[in-house]
């Protein structure tokens, strides 16, 4: 149907013009297959305004292809501007706005709710479809898989045990100790002023080399390896003995290789083990402490409690001693009784400093812990009659009821001394699995405590044994095993002293109290401390 060229096209465009009233001062030129048929390129002198010019095109256009030609409908079709103009102001009027103050109101608002916006009428549109395609019968969208949860990272595995208790027959605490650690001292202080000895590598099993020729040396030097065999530069049976011999006397897991803390306790200058010798034996010449047969010691740097019979260690136990900041006393006293499902009453310092603050911040915490108040009288007291925000407090007798959760556990050994401090069980299990066991507020918490309540009831008519002191506790009544003799109990802080075989044993000094002695090494025997003690 498209016969003739640009100048019939232009004249049918003409004719076009002449309908609607209006006159081309110039000829229009035109090009077929253009999105815009009327692309003025330069030649723009139409008196026409260009609303009238774009319809006057297709006007023009259905001219030539020999269809009526209707505006409104096919600006709707080609180019649905007004169409959607349409639908923005219906929206508009719908949500309480008209015309231009609506989009104004639409043009302030921030980008993002303008984009959430539309992103809503998305979603009606698609819900609008899925309601035609289910009335269809076709089954929905399945919906999108549900995001899956991030498993949470494996805590990271604890590190491994560098502490042991020692497996030593020889107490650490006997009426030769004083003797035996101010000759030891001697034999260190000489050390020390000859030089000292040799600093020592990693080393395992095996090895050879001048780095086990080095410790060959250095473990002779104290003892652990004779000195028939301090020459060598082989890592053989007799050194790994050595120093086997050398992490027991340190309180180390004994593994027999040179690496982590043994090879750390090696390495302290022999004038800081001279320290701690001559001040641990300064502090026991102030011990007045009488043995029998039977007692019962507690030394808080290894964080250790020994039964001692017949001048032997019976029984051996690990232990969590006081805090730098609440540190367990030196003190001497005699166990006259083991408290079965004890009651704890709490100490007034604890009062002040940990159930105050808590009830301020939690009025209830005094109800869930199962702690009464008790006046004078012995009667109980509301916590609401108590000014929480002052010291009043301390004035009351706080005591907590016996069973789960008890700070003292099931097992509390009565020791009265002037330090109101004792040994006892603890629903705290998980801090005995450390290294470091300086946790407590004074008080000694006891691992195997059950099996120290029995040895300490052997004596007692009736068979206490540690099974029939179980039965006691499972009833859940407060019952009290009086001992037919006292047991002598002495807490001593050693860390350094010598045992009747000669050999010196060594243990960090976490309160800092060596002060005895040249130099000032006290750092350098002194443990880690904690990243949190609680």
């Amino acid at each position: 149907m498209v016969a003739g060229g640009a100048g019939e096209v232009g004249s049918r465009v003409a004719c076009a013009g002449a309908r609607s009233g209006r006159v081309w001062t110039a000829p229009v030129p035109w090009t077929f297959g253009a999105r815009r048929m009327m692309a003025l390129r330069g030649d723009k002198d139409f008196s026409m305004s260009p609303v009238l010019r774009f319809r006057s095109s297709f006007a023009a256009l259905a001219l030539v292809a020999g269809r009526r030609f209707s505006p409104a409908r096919s600006a709707r079709r080609r180019f649905p501007v007004r169409s959607r103009l349409s639908r923005r102001r219906r929206r508009a009027r719908r949500a309480g706005g008209h015309g231009s103050e609506a989009r104004g109101e639409r043009a302030r608002r921030p980008r993002r709710q303008r984009d959430a916006g539309r992103s809503g009428g998305r979603g009606r549109r698609a819900r609008a479809r899925a309601g035609r395609r289910h009335e269809r019968g076709s089954a929905p969208a399945a919906h999108p898989p549900a995001p899956r949860k991030r498993k949470k990272a494996a805590a990271p595995p604890p590190p491994p045990r560098e502490t042991a208790l020692s497996e030593s027959s020889e107490p650490s605490f006997t009426p030769d100790t004083f003797y035996a650690t101010a000759k030891a001292s001697e034999r260190y202080s000489a050390i020390a002023d000859a030089g000292g000895w040799p600093t020592v590598s990693a080393v395992s099993p095996g090895a050879r080399g001048k780095a086990v020729a080095t410790l060959r040396k250095r473990l002779a030097m104290e003892g652990d390896l004779p000195e028939s065999k301090a020459a060598g530069d082989v890592y053989d049976a007799d050194l790994k003995a050595a120093v086997l011999s050398f992490q027991d006397r340190h309180g180390l897991r004994k593994t027999g290789v040179l690496n982590g803390a043994t090879l750390k306790a090696m390495n302290v200058p022999a004038a800081a083990r001279f320290r701690q010798l001559v001040s641990s034996a300064q502090r026991m010449a102030g011990y007045m402490f009488s043995f029998g047969e039977r007692y019962v010691v507690v030394n808080i740097p290894s964080a250790s409690v020994e039964a001692v019979q017949g001048g032997t260690v019976a029984r051996r136990y690990v232990a969590v001693v006081g805090d730098p900041d609440h540190a367990s006393p030196e003190t001497v006293a005699k166990i006259q009784a083991i408290n079965l499902n004890p009651t704890w009453t709490v100490p007034a310092s604890i009062i002040k400093n940990e159930i105050i603050p808590k009830m301020q911040r939690d009025p209830g915490y005094l109800s869930r812990a199962n702690i009464r108040i008790l006046n004078g009288a012995g009667k109980e007291v509301s916590a609401r009659s108590i000014n929480w925000t002052t010291e009043q407090a301390t004035n009351y007798t706080l005591r907590q009821d016996s069973g789960r959760g008890n700070a003292l556990g099931d097992i509390r050994i009565a020791m009265p001394n002037k330090d109101a401090v004792y040994m006892h069980d603890t629903p705290s299990k998980s801090y005995f699995g450390r290294d470091y066991r300086f946790l407590s507020h004074g008080c000694v918490r006891v691992q195997g405590v059950y099996d120290l309540a029995a040895w300490l009831a052997e004596p007692v008519k009736g068979g206490w044994d540690k099974k029939a002191i179980t039965t006691a506790i499972a009833t859940g009544e407060r019952q009290d095993i009086k001992l037919p003799a006292p047991v002598p109990v002495a807490w001593v802080y050693l860390t350094g002293y010598a045992s009747r075989d000669g050999l010196a044993h060594f243990r960090p000094d976490v309160y800092g109290l060596d002060s005895v002695g040249p130099g000032d090494a006290a750092a350098e025997t002194r443990g880690p401390r904690p990243i949190a003690s609680r």
